[in-house]
């Protein structure tokens, strides 16, 4: 998982340094940053690359600075080479970043932030045959809420350990990796399984989904099918040795989902009744493969005043500027995450790296800022603990 203020100098500072770098401390932000995991053609998962009919970008496995793999890219046409990671979650603030660079002529380190789209050359470098740590600080402006990494390549480059931190962080016990995707139900979670949940070797994964499925009118999924998906996704989990905490979904607030969505489409059940029995079936497969279970239904009906008052745990006109009714705001990402952690705590789970796996809801749409996502908020919590 911005902008606005772009135009004011984003990059603070940026300086070049041999040998070791002094890195920022806290959570690697990149994706896959030492190219270990490969897609079925041997490519990194989480990484693209431009013009592949004109110029070359492979995975070697020898001479690596770091970890096994090393991803040489090389231009063979008359415009630079260019690879990129894929878009992640980025908060506005100072950063420093640094990779791993050898080869011949020149590299262009790069940081592409969302949205209106801005590229940000951080740092060009001359390559030689010996690896060189380039290091550079900036800071990403108000607004930002996601961004990506590039290199543009004038000659042959090896690129390796792409590091990027939160300048001054703390260093994190508990990774939380936020796996949301917005519109997504259980059939485009079964297709993200393995790029999105797999590939980053979790300890423990967080599963929440079905608001798409049950009240989204362009991804409607049966009741018997959702069952079927979701029990697939967690014996899959459950088979690679991965611990899944359940979440039900949550309820709806009912006019605004109707204003939105054509009212037939909801016959003969209500949307908050194809959503409570979404989450009995939940509580069903969290039962029949004993997996722990938050109850979000439960709490959210209870406790989050669901309706057009400022109060509401749902985003409204009133708290959030939105006809919603499905989407948290900041208040109630927050019961999320505090949920989560008195769930595991009382299952005895001490993970030390967690996926949470689900929708827009994961994603954090209808938090007012993104380390107001509850996978955010989770992790804070679990690494004062």
């Amino acid at each position: 998982m911005m902008r606005n203020g772009i135009g004011r100098a984003a990059v603070l500072a940026a300086g070049l340094l041999s040998g070791a770098a002094v890195l920022a401390s806290g959570r690697n932000l990149i994706p896959n940053p030492g190219f270990e995991k490969l897609d079925e053609d041997g490519f990194p998962l989480k990484w693209k690359f431009f013009r592949k009919d004109q110029d070359a970008a492979t995975v070697v496995r020898d001479g690596a600075a770091a970890g096994k793999n090393l991803l040489r890219v090389t231009r063979n046409s008359r415009r630079d080479a260019f690879v990129r990671s894929d878009i992640f979650p980025l908060r506005p603030g100072k950063y420093q970043i640094s990779l791993q660079l050898r080869g011949s002529g020149k590299a262009t380190v790069t940081m592409s932030v969302y949205h209106p789209v801005r590229t940000l050359p951080l740092r060009t470098v001359e390559l030689t045959d010996r690896w060189q740590t380039v290091s550079t600080e900036f800071e990403v402006p108000a607004k930002a809420t996601q961004a990506s990494l590039g290199v543009r390549v004038s000659g042959s480059a090896d690129i390796d350990d792409a590091q990027l931190r939160v300048f001054g962080a703390a260093p994190v016990e508990v990774e939380v990796v936020n796996a949301g995707s917005p519109g997504n139900n259980s059939f485009d979670l079964l297709t993200r399984l393995n790029t999105d949940v797999l590939s980053e070797d979790p300890d423990t994964v967080i599963l929440l989904c079905g608001t798409n499925d049950m009240v989204n009118s362009k991804k409607p999924v049966p009741f018997a099918r959702y069952e079927t998906n979701l029990e697939q996704i967690i014996t899959t989990l459950k088979n690679q040795n991965i611990r899944v905490m359940l979440m039900t979904p949550i309820p709806c607030y009912e006019p605004y989902i109707l204003r939105r969505h054509d009212p037939a489409f909801f016959t003969p059940l209500s949307p908050n009744a194809k959503l409570e029995k979404a989450g009995e079936i939940v509580r069903k497969l969290a039962k029949k493969h004993g997996c722990p279970l938050v109850d979000l239904w439960t709490l959210f009906k209870e406790r989050g005043e669901i309706g057009e008052t400022a109060a509401s745990w749902l985003r409204n006109p009133a708290n959030g500027r939105s006809v919603d009714g499905v989407h948290p705001v900041g208040p109630g990402y927050a019961q999320i995450a505090k949920a989560v952690g008195a769930a595991m705590k009382e299952a005895g789970l001490k993970p030390k790296k967690i996926v949470c796996f689900g929708d827009s809801i994961t994603f954090g749409i209808g938090a007012a800022k993104p380390e107001e996502s509850y996978p955010e908020q989770l992790e804070l919590e679990l690494n004062r603990q």
